[in-house]
Parts: structure tokens; sequence; C-alpha cells
């Protein structure tokens, strides 16, 4: 009786600590859980929505250029650039001479750089990897268009700043829709599985 006693205390005891080691185990994966989806929706409010936008009008710009024939790998990003030409009149020669301006408004300042510039301010947000490309990504582009380089210098700055934009742009779109569906949100399939934006609003424009 007393043997009958002490085995039953003792499966008691076993299941006790298997049931309370699995239930802090759930409770921990839970919290955890619920802990990364809050921070996957802060990345996307703060973030990953705002540079997903600056790719949508880059997106657009292909459709509505006719640039689709382009493969993406040799244009990865397209950025509008907006310039008037202006009289300013010089002194030393007594002359009107004309020069360009850049004109910047809200489709112009949806470039490269933007996307850049919000990743490091935006730092902690970012993937590690992103955050990576971009700060790579802010050297070259300050060198690619420097005629005053050596050639092999130049060609150097240039290919990399092909292959960064690409990695980037991609990034930005598999990271946005990982998110979104990790965060129950609405998603593209297609977009996780290939990390390029499938823009189709065209179809149904004239």
């Amino acid at each position: 009786m007393i043997y009958l006693t002490l085995v039953t205390a003792l499966i008691t005891l076993i299941f006790n600590t298997i049931f309370h080691w699995l239930k802090n185990k759930f409770d921990w994966f839970t919290d955890k859980k619920k802990f990364q989806r809050e921070y996957f929706y802060s990345q996307l409010r703060e973030l990953y929505l705002p540079l997903y936008a600056i790719v949508a009008q880059s997106e657009y710009l292909r459709k509505f250029h006719h640039l689709d024939h382009i493969p993406f790998n040799e244009i990865p990003f397209v950025e509008i650039k907006k310039e008037r030409t202006s009289s300013r009149f010089d002194m030393k020669n007594g002359k009107f001479e004309r020069e360009k301006v850049d004109i910047e408004d809200v489709i112009t300042e949806f470039n490269k750089e933007e996307i850049i510039k919000r990743v490091i301010d935006k730092s902690e947000f970012a993937s590690q990897e992103l955050l990576k490309l971009a700060v790579a990504y802010r050297y070259v582009h300050k060198h690619y268009q420097d005629e005053t380089i050596i050639k092999e210098q130049l060609d150097k700055y240039q290919t990399q700043e092909l292959e960064l934009i690409k990695r980037i742009v991609k990034k930005i779109v598999h990271e946005t829709n990982y998110k979104l569906k990790f965060c129950h949100m609405e998603y593209n399939k297609d977009e996780l599985k290939k990390s390029i934006m499938l823009y189709d609003i065209n179809n149904n424009l004239k």
C-alpha cells in the first residue's frame, strides 16, 4: 500500500513538473510571438511601408514610361528628375546667363537617396542586412557619377551602385510582405516569393 502511494505521488510529481514546464514554454512562446508581432508592426509603420511606397512609385514609372521590356536587374529603380532653366545676370561680363536648376517636389523626393536616408534615420526599425546595404549604397552613390575618377574605379562604383540598389529594392519588397504576413495583414504571396514588386494597377487603366 505504501509502495503504491509512493508510486502514485511520484507519477503525480512528474506529471505536474512536465505540465508546468510545458505551460511555461507555451507562455514564453506566446509572449515571444506577441512581442515579435508588435515589433514587426512598428517596423512596418515607421519604415517598411513608407519605403514600399517609394518602390511602388518606381514601379509605376516603369510601367507608365514603357520600360517593362528592360530586365529588372538592369534597371531596378526608376526615379524622376525635373529641371527648369533660369536666367542669371553675371555682373562681371554684364550678360545674362542661362542655368539649369533642379526642381524638387513630392514626386522627385521619392528617389534612391530618400530610401537610404530613411533606412539610416530609422535604423532601429531596419533589419541588419537592409541597414548594411543602405550604408554601403550611401558611399558608392557619392562617387558613381563622378567623371573625374579614373575609369577602373568609376566602373567599380557603377557596378556596385547597380547591385546594391537592386538588393535594397528586393529586400524592401520581401521584408515588407514577410512582416505583413506575420502580422496577419494583407500581403502578396508572389512578391514574398520573388522579392520583386508586381505592379498590376495598369491592368484596369486605359
